[in-house]
């Protein structure tokens, strides 16, 4: 299963907890009736969940399947130039 998820469990963790409280959310209408609440839910999850992840992250750690050293390799490649 690590081939298919790639990333840590708490990370995983936290993306079900952010569908659990959005669920719950949109099952109170908060997005209607109260939509000041709404928006500061979003954003807070929204700087939670990056501060997690940026603060995690440690060095070697995967965060994709493909490899980006082959970028490395090539010096004629330049990236942002035409």
């Amino acid at each position: 299963m690590n081939e298919i998820f790639l990333g840590k469990l708490g990370h995983w963790a936290f993306a079900v907890v952010i569908g659990v409280v959005l669920a719950v959310v949109g099952y109170f209408h908060v997005h209607v009736t109260w939509f000041n609440y709404f928006v500061f839910i979003i954003l807070g999850l929204s700087a939670i969940g990056v501060c997690y992840v940026v603060f995690g992250y440690r060095e070697g750690d995967r965060v994709m399947r493909e490899s980006l050293d082959q970028f490395d390799e090539d010096p004629d490649v330049s990236v942002g130039s035409e």
